[in-house]
Formats: C-alpha cells, sequence, structure tokens
C-alpha cells in the first residue's frame, strides 16, 4: 500500500507558514514607537507600544539603522511606555498596561524574579542613572525611586501631569504641563518645595527629556520644539523643529547624534545634536 505523505505534507506547511508570520510580525517595524534608550555600543531600544490587536514589544536597531529581528522582546511586555538600559547592559521596560518594570538581562532574556510593582501606576516612562538606581515616571503624577536590585526607596511628588522624566549628573529632571522641572538628585524623596528647584516654562507640554555627556540635557515639547539647556546655568539653546510633539528622545554623544520618536507617523528620526537631519527610521 503507497504511504501518503499528506498529513506530514500539511503540518510541515502549517509550521512553514506559522513560522514565516512570526518572522514577519518580529520584522514589521514600528508602532507607536514611545521611548528610546541605547546600550553601550549604540544600538537603539525603541518602546512599541504597538496597534489595538498588539501588546507591543521592544524592537532593537543597530547604529546603521538596521532592525535586529532576533533581539526583539515581547515576552512579559504589556503595552510598553519606556524602556532603559544600565551600566551591566540589562533592559528594563515600563509597562504602561500592565504598571510592572520588567527586567531582561542583556540577551532580552526576561528575568521573571525582578518584575517591579510596587507603588507603579500607569508608568509612562522610565529612566536609570550612573548608579543604575531606576527611576518611574507615573502618569498619576509621582516618580518612585528603586534601588539596582529592586529595592522601593520612596516617592517624589513634583506636582503635575508627569510626561517625561531623564536623570544626569547631580540632576533630574521631569517634563509635564506647560512646564518642566530641574531637581535636584540627592532630594528625590522629599515632595513638593525641593530646595534648588528650578522651573522652566515650555511653548506646550515637555513631552520627553535626555541627558548628554557633557551633563547638560534635550528637553521636547508638544510643539515640536527641542531645546538642550545647562543645568548649571540655565542656558537654552535650540537645536530643531520637528512637526510633530516627540513621545521619546535619547541622545548617543559617541556619534553625536539625537533620535526622536514620532508615535503619530510610526517613526523615528535621527538628527545631529546639533539639529542636522539623518535619517527616518520606520
Amino acid at each position: 500500500m503507497k504511504r501518503s505523505t499528506f498529513l506530514y505534507t500539511t503540518t510541515l506547511t502549517v509550521v512553514i507558514l506559522f513560522a514565516l508570520a512570526a518572522s514577519q510580525a518580529l520584522a514589521q517595524g514600528l508602532s507607536q514607537p514611545l521611548g528610546l534608550a541605547l546600550d553601550a555600543n549604540g544600538n537603539l531600544y525603541v518602546a512599541n507600544y504597538g496597534n489595538n490587536n498588539s501588546q507591543g514589544s521592544i524592537v532593537v536597531y543597530n547604529p546603521k539603522y538596521v532592525q535586529q529581528t532576533k533581539k526583539t522582546i515581547t515576552q512579559a511586555v504589556v503595552k510598553p511606555s519606556g524602556v532603559a538600559i544600565d551600566s551591566q547592559g540589562n533592559i528594563f521596560v515600563s509597562n504602561s498596561l500592565s504598571g510592572t518594570v520588567t527586567k531582561y538581562d542583556a540577551n532580552g532574556n526576561w528575568q521573571s524574579g525582578a518584575t517591579l510593582t510596587q507603588n507603579i501606576v500607569s508608568p509612562t516612562g522610565i529612566a536609570i542613572d550612573a548608579f543604575d538606581d531606576i527611576w518611574v515616571n507615573n502618569g498619576a503624577q509621582f516618580v518612585t525611586f528603586y534601588s539596582p536590585e529592586g529595592v522601593y526607596l520612596g516617592s517624589s511628588t513634583p506636582g503635575g501631569q508627569i510626561d517625561s522624566i531623564a536623570t544626569g549628573g547631580q540632576w533630574y529632571v521631569v517634563g509635564q504641563d506647560s512646564t518642566w522641572m530641574q531637581l535636584p538628585m540627592s532630594q528625590v524623596l522629599t515632595n513638593n518645595g525641593i530646595a534648588g528647584l528650578i522651573t522652566y516654562p515650555s511653548h506646550n507640554q515637555a513631552v520627553a527629556a535626555a541627558f548628554n555627556p557633557a551633563g547638560n540635557y534635550f528637553m521636547a515639547q508638544g510643539t515640536g520644539e527641542v531645546d538642550v539647556i545647562n543645568p548649571y546655568t540655565g542656558a537654552r539653546t535650540f537645536v530643531v523643529q520637528v512637526a510633530y510633539p516627540p513621545t521619546g528622545l535619547v541622545v548617543d554623544g559617541k556619534r553625536g547624534r539625537l533620535y526622536l520618536a514620532d508615535r503619530y507617523n510610526n517613526t523615528v528620526d535621527v538628527y545631529t545634536t546639533k539639529g542636522k537631519f539623518l535619517k527616518t527610521i520606520k
């Protein structure tokens, strides 16, 4: 009797189609990009919020803007709003829908026992300072602070809807509503009336912020204007004007690049730190 190969062929076809669909899903590019981060090698990590049918992902591009599909992170990612990387290469993701911060090793493997949940409410971003402390900005108007081991250390309530956070040197910066605030790092656990607080006017919401290696920080506003600020003198210098409110910002000091996430067009635009356009990543 002739042996049938129908079942084998059908099964193989289904497997191939499934693998192809999975591959295409990982390679489909950006969908509502929010927070951005860079690792020590200049690879760009994008908190890809995703569409209505997706839980989102962390998408990775090398310094030549090529998507690294094998590095895409989806496990335990639930509508990511931000991504940050510590000095050891560990990856931290703020998940807006689940109210968690998930941790991954440098290879993108989920560290399930290191998930942060304490006092996190609808996180809208994340930052890691030079000591590998973890800072989470919560849409409910407060900042939570954790040790590198994930121990909750306290909260700060600078006031207003928090849209962005960045850390660098002696400062942390919180963007919100029509202002942004520059606060001493040592005062994180003190609430309103912080000594040394500096408040800057914004044309609109201060939607994204990032420090450069020199200790200055870039601030993007709802009007699309991006400025660089010297935190010690208060000097504010115009960098670039874009046609959208950036939803993420990160600075590559080594390569002199500025990355701006555009959630509304599903892209990340690359400029020099002087404001010259270089590339659009899709």
